[in-house]
């Protein structure tokens, strides 16, 4: 009986553990569109059974026909608030899902660089995050990459400007937002699955689960790419 190939092996080990990095990213996302419909399924049943007992007098109008019963006015605010809440939670899960990539392609180039004893070092590279990461990469290390035709790069890069939006600007953006006109640009691609409300970006479940696929396809073709032959 011949062994098999050791180093496909754990090759397919490590894809194993990738394939498995990413599938508690996919758990939380339906925990939180699970948990957000709940509380509008709770406040919207609840106004639908005030509106029934004051439609059957069980339940007085205000004289002032401008006001509700203060039980349906509390419903009405709880949807707000869960619409508020959703904005922030899919901004935060987006949030963690960069700097997962981030985190993720700064450990691969210190695995490499461990592994190579490469002249330059990470360190030696101008820049920080992702843009930094695949530079050493490419240039180190010599992957077997071409940033210019990775859809998923190109997304990344507007990723990064979202990111900054997010974390340094709470998402609005303002005259003063530094790339600004860019971001606004692909906001408005039918594809980006976002949403432009005056001047706030709103993220949803569509553009958090295409962000976290966009990420997985990028590291994954970064982290098991081959090295050039020079």
């Amino acid at each position: 009986m011949q062994s098999g190939d050791p180093n496909k092996f754990h090759l397919d080990i490590d894809k194993a553990i990738f394939d498995a990095g990413f599938s508690s990213y996919y758990d939380y996302l339906e925990t939180v569109v699970i948990f957000l419909e709940s509380e509008r399924q709770k406040h919207n049943q609840s106004i639908d059974e005030i509106n029934e007992k004051i439609s059957s007098g069980e339940i007085a109008v205000p004289v002032d026909l401008e006001q509700m019963p203060p039980a349906l006015e509390y419903d009405y605010c709880g949807l707000e608030r869960v619409s508020e809440f959703e904005s922030t939670l899919f901004s935060s899960f987006f949030v963690t899902v960069y700097f997962y990539l981030e985190s993720e392609l700064t450990r691969h180039c210190y695995d490499l660089e461990k592994r190579n004893k490469e002249k330059l070092e990470l360190s030696d590279i101008v820049g920080t995050g992702v843009q930094r990461a695949m530079t050493y990469l490419i240039k180190v290390h010599h992957i077997e990459l071409s940033l210019g035709n990775s859809p998923e790069w190109e997304k990344i890069q507007n990723f990064s400007i979202l990111r900054n939006c997010i974390v340094h600007n709470q998402g609005r953006l303002d005259e003063g937002f530094g790339q600004r006109e860019k971001l606004i640009k692909f906001i408005q691609k039918p594809s980006s699955r976002l949403q432009l409300e005056e001047t706030r970006c709103i993220l949803n479940k569509e553009f958090c689960l295409d962000a976290l696929n966009t990420v997985k396809a990028f590291l994954y073709s970064t982290m098991f790419a081959k090295a050039k032959v020079l």
